[in-house]
């Protein structure tokens, strides 16, 4: 994956930060699953994540959807809701 190379994952994605994605994607989304890792923003401040890096995430994101075979309107909407997460993740 292109962000392993930026140095954000050297050792590869971990099952603890798969958990804690899946938990924090299934709040935004309005699940019953409430992510109770470190506050966003401390996180990732220091890791100095750019607008491209998340566009980038958040395309594989809508590709990973597409892929698995949800409608276009419904991706559209849970990309929508992650963009509202930009904030707190891009320091740079």
């Amino acid at each position: 994956m292109p962000w392993m190379s930026d140095g954000f994952f050297p050792d590869g994605v971990g099952s603890a930060h798969r958990a804690h994605l899946a938990t924090l994607l299934g709040e935004a989304l309005g699940g019953p699953q409430r992510y109770r890792g470190r506050d966003l923003g401390e996180a990732h401040h220091a890791l100095a994540i750019t607008d491209a890096h998340f566009n980038q995430v958040a395309g594989h994101l809508a590709a990973t959807l597409t892929e698995l075979g949800v409608e276009g309107g419904l991706t559209d909407q849970v990309i929508g809701i992650v963009a509202g997460l930009r904030p707190a993740v891009v320091s740079a």
